[in-house]
């Protein structure tokens, strides 16, 4: 293929340089026969050919050099002209090479002068406003301007780190959303309110993900993660037909993930919402004489019920689980969940990290 490339640009090379040469002996002749036409004036033969023209040369009067700059004016303003119109009106194929680049660095530098001009007169505009934009933001999420830089502290410093090896994922997650605005703290709301009742500290990535940035970064390293560890069970990515969301997962963190592994992305509901026996978002097509080869992602494995609930869902014999994804696995002594999972037919468990309410908790407490 390099070679293909290689062959490919030199004749386009080639192309130019023929390009470039046809047009300048067109150009050159016409400015020869106009010289001849203005200077000679018809007083050459062909058999004296350039004595008699350097003859005429040297007799030449301020007349005719004037009506020779003239004439090689009207030429060369002409050819240009012709040249603008071809170039404004998409008709590129007709236009020298040489004559194509130069008009495209001229617009390339006219484009950073009026944007440089832009940002000069308008900077002033935006520094007066941008501390009023930035605080309507913050209000809206109900964070304050303390609690935003320090966001924005943990998040640019986990963006730099590398993100290689499962260690090195595992780092950049933690710095990323081990925040206490991400952290829960139930210990204080009683029992019977709570929507989890067996914690009193849990990580609420659903409403976190909500800010785009994080998202972005989040659905990046657990699609590396994802990809590698398929990899190392030496399994294709390619073989993957469908990713598979749970009923209550993490849709934003779903969608990112398939947009960025290029898989469509099945979204199971607790209820049908459209066809009664349809209990599923996305497009999934059962195959005769054919399983879809599915994987599961979720973000936060406790119970492991939703999951093996949810895949019930789908059409019988239509799939088989490759393997399932989980971001985090929340360590519970209440709950087995990966016996649970193997019991439901769902194996190959892969989780990025591990917490626990002891370490959510000094997290919390630690950034408060």
């Amino acid at each position: 293929m390099e070679k293909s490339k290689n062959i490919q640009n030199r004749g386009s090379a080639d192309n130019g340089c023929i390009g470039n040469f046809l047009h300048i002996i067109v150009i050159t002749a016409l400015i020869f026969y106009t010289f001849y036409a203005v200077i000679a004036d018809g007083r050459i033969t062909i058999q004296n050919f350039w004595g008699e023209l350097s003859k005429c040369i040297l007799l030449a009067s301020i007349n005719d050099i004037f009506t020779f700059i003239g004439a090689l004016a009207f030429i060369l303003f002409g050819i240009v002209g012709m040249y603008e119109f071809a170039y404004t009106n998409g008709l590129r194929r007709i236009l020298p090479p040489f004559y194509l680049k130069f008009r495209e660095e001229r617009d390339e530098r006219t484009a950073k002068a009026m944007m440089k001009t832009y940002y000069e007169q308008d900077i002033n505009f935006i520094q007066q406003y941008e501390a009023e934009r930035a605080n309507r933001i913050l209000q809206a999420l109900g964070l304050k301007e303390k609690q935003f830089y320090h966001i924005q502290y943990e998040l640019v410093r986990a963006r730099v780190m590398p993100e290689g090896t499962e260690k090195e994922m595992k780092e950049k997650l933690e710095q990323l959303i081990y925040q206490k605005d991400f952290i829960v703290d139930q210990s204080e709301i009683p029992i019977d309110k709570r929507c989890y009742p067996d914690v009193n500290y849990f990580i609420n990535l659903y409403t976190a993900l909500y800010d785009s940035q994080l998202c972005t970064n989040v659905g990046n390293i657990f699609a590396a993660f994802i990809a590698l560890s398929i990899n190392n069970s030496r399994k294709s990515l390619a073989d993957i037909d469908y990713i598979v969301v749970p009923y209550g997962s993490n849709l934003l963190l779903g969608l990112e993930v398939g947009k960025k592994l290029e898989k469509p992305v099945v979204v199971i509901q607790e209820q049908p919402r459209i066809i009664n026996d349809q209990s599923w978002d996305g497009n999934y097509e059962p195959k005769p004489g054919y399983k879809n080869r599915i994987i599961i992602i979720h973000d936060v494995l406790v119970t492991g019920k939703r999951i093996y609930e949810s895949i019930k869902k789908l059409p019988p014999d239509t799939y088989t689980v490759e393997g399932l994804y989980c971001l985090i696995k929340y360590n519970h002594a209440k709950f087995h969940p990966k016996e649970d999972l193997e019991n439901n037919s769902i194996n190959n468990i892969h989780c990025l990290i591990k917490t626990d309410e002891d370490t959510l908790k000094e997290v919390f407490q630690e950034k408060g």
